[in-house]
């Protein structure tokens, strides 16, 4: 959960230090951000940030609510920012955002003792929509479902992918199915 974060370079770490497949996704996530592999890696490890434009990417990438969001670029925005002035009142912003997302996150009732797939899944409302819409016949290829949600098709493309590798969704025939396991 990014609210969880203090850091947004911590989280992209973390999240591809968690990435299954591994090999990859880091072009992946720089594609989605608009950018070279080469950038991105130095972005993790230098003093080069993000720009508010790949942080509003990769926030759609990762599938964030509005809430997390916000929070994520808001952690973009504290390390590009220079005025403690500035910086005071993003932090501000990202305590609000961070005790709002946590008493949602509460008020949910999920399991307490969920693997990785359910942490991902439960993050967002677009893992389980694109989850159960796979149910609908007609619903079965990424075009059909990124057309009915209203969303990016590579933000689906993503989303369908990782459904398949929790064996949530199979992918057979050029179609995304879902296969009957619970989330």
């Amino acid at each position: 959960m990014v609210v969880t974060y203090y850091d947004y370079k911590t989280f992209l770490r973390d999240r591809i230090a968690e990435a299954k497949p591994k090999r990859g996704f880091m072009a992946k996530l720089a594609k989605f951000a608009g950018c070279q592999r080469s950038y991105l890696s130095q972005v993790l490890s230098s003093h080069i940030q993000l720009t508010p434009d790949q942080a509003f990417a990769l926030a759609r990438f990762f599938g964030f609510n509005r809430g997390e969001s916000e929070y994520f670029r808001l952690l973009v925005d504290l390390e590009r920012c220079s005025t403690l002035e500035l910086r005071a009142e993003i932090k501000s912003r990202l305590e609000q955002i961070r005790s709002q997302q946590m008493k949602i996150t509460e008020r949910i009732n999920t399991p307490k003792t969920t693997g990785e797939n359910h942490i991902t899944y439960y993050s967002s409302w677009i893992w389980s929509a694109i989850h159960y819409i796979t149910s609908i016949p007609e619903m079965q290829t990424s075009e059909k479902i990124a057309e009915r949600l209203h969303l990016p098709p590579s933000t689906v493309a993503a989303c369908l992918e990782q459904l398949v590798e929790m064996k949530f969704v199979i992918y057979e025939g050029g179609r995304y199915k879902h296969s009957g396991e619970p989330p």
